[in-house]
């Protein structure tokens, strides 16, 4: 499982010009599943999932202020906590991005840094 954002991705797989074409050339690199992350669509973003065959699921987020920092990590930590627990891959990275999105939601600023996502968001309510 691979979770490049979009930049991440085009600096990646240089021969490909659209999005599908850059998920397809970074899965012949030998991953078997890739979660695109941060596709502009409309007013929200889009995270896309794709295997072999191609695109098999596309998520759709509601834009919150600049990212915090970690945010990669949480996305791809959870994604392997949900796996690891047995959860299809569809069902681990919807769960996952829903429990990434709260956490970037409640981020917390601490001293003079960037914002960090608040994993214990849940915890606190």
């Amino acid at each position: 499982m691979v979770c490049p954002n979009r930049r991440e991705a085009r600096a990646m797989a240089v021969e490909a010009d659209t999005h599908d074409a850059m998920a397809q050339e970074l899965l012949e690199s030998g991953c078997r599943y890739l979660l695109l992350t941060g596709v502009p669509h409309e007013q929200q973003l889009q995270n896309r999932l794709y295997d072999e065959r191609g695109l098999i699921r596309e998520f759709h987020w509601e834009r919150l202020p600049p990212a915090a920092y970690g945010v990669c990590g949480t996305l791809a930590t959870a994604i392997a906590c949900h796996i690891a627990h047995g959860l299809t891959i569809i069902e681990a990275v919807s769960r996952s991005q829903q429990y990434a999105w709260s956490a970037i939601r409640d981020s917390r600023r601490l001293g003079m840094g960037r914002p960090i996502p608040n994993r214990l968001f849940w915890c606190e309510r």
